[in-house]
């Protein structure tokens, strides 16, 4: 039986920390450790990686037999094209990225092997968003929160900003601005729109379609500008300006 708040409490244990001192380790609160250890929550994906390299502990041991992750050969390749294309992008503001003359060559991969892979940039930029996407759906399946903004806050936030270096570059290189908010814009706003089920549309000034696209684009913008910071603040302390703004920015949509 997997029992995840077994193997954190004993991992804790075995190094003779308090829950205050291994919550420090991973930069969470000894509330969120305490609710691990008591099976309240589970930690997401991200942070069982993050506990598997600060314990030096195989990550295996830290997941269900059926989550234990199995990379081919395809996919470590994969992963080195989306580094590769990370690179680019990270050492000039380039437009325009191509597969034969940038990315290939970065990577080292045959074109021929490469054309397998991945057809366009837009394609690897999807396998990024796909391998996040990942992260954050393990994560959901866990969480009790029935607030949008809440499961925003505590599941989603710690996952990106454990993607910060990557998640900075997308969202500040003028090639993958428009495609990246582009992607997420279309992906939050199906995730968005059942939460607005019972949005009074006779009540209100604007059309449900319109109010679900501008709560999505303000969201999103604050989550750029957060990770887009020299040093953005922890999910944890930014959790309270994030909530403030998020429901600031859903009354004035319903309110206006």
């Amino acid at each position: 039986m997997y029992e995840i708040n077994k193997i954190i409490k004993k991992i804790r244990d075995d190094n003779k920390l308090t829950q205050t001192e291994f919550a420090a380790f991973l930069s969470v609160s000894h509330q969120t450790v305490s609710s691990w250890e008591r099976a309240r929550t589970r930690p997401t994906l991200v942070m069982l990686k993050k506990i598997s390299q600060s314990f030096n502990i195989p990550l295996s041991k830290l997941l269900p037999v059926d989550k234990v992750p199995k990379k081919s050969k395809r996919d470590l390749d994969k992963e080195k094209l989306a580094h590769a294309f990370l690179c680019l992008l990270s050492r000039s503001d380039m437009r325009n990225v191509t597969m034969q003359d940038d990315i290939i060559l970065e990577s080292g991969l045959s074109p021929h092997y490469v054309s397998s892979l991945f057809s366009t940039p837009l394609d690897i930029l999807t396998f990024i968003a796909m391998k996040i996407e990942q992260e954050i759906s393990i994560a959901l399946e866990h969480t009790t929160a029935t607030d949008p903004f809440i499961i925003l806050a505590d599941v989603i936030l710690p996952i990106l900003y454990q993607h910060c270096h990557v998640l900075k570059i997308l969202y500040s290189k003028n090639y993958a601005n428009g495609e990246w908010l582009h992607f997420l814009e279309q992906r939050y706003i199906k995730w968005v729109t059942p939460f607005f089920y019972n949005y009074c549309v006779e009540n209100a000034p604007v059309s449900r379609s319109f109010a679900i696209e501008l709560s999505v684009k303000m969201t999103l913008s604050i989550i750029s500008t957060w990770l887009t910071q020299p040093i953005p603040e922890t999910p944890e302390t930014f959790r309270v300006h994030f909530l403030q703004l998020t429901k600031m920015s859903i009354t004035d949509i319903a309110t206006l």
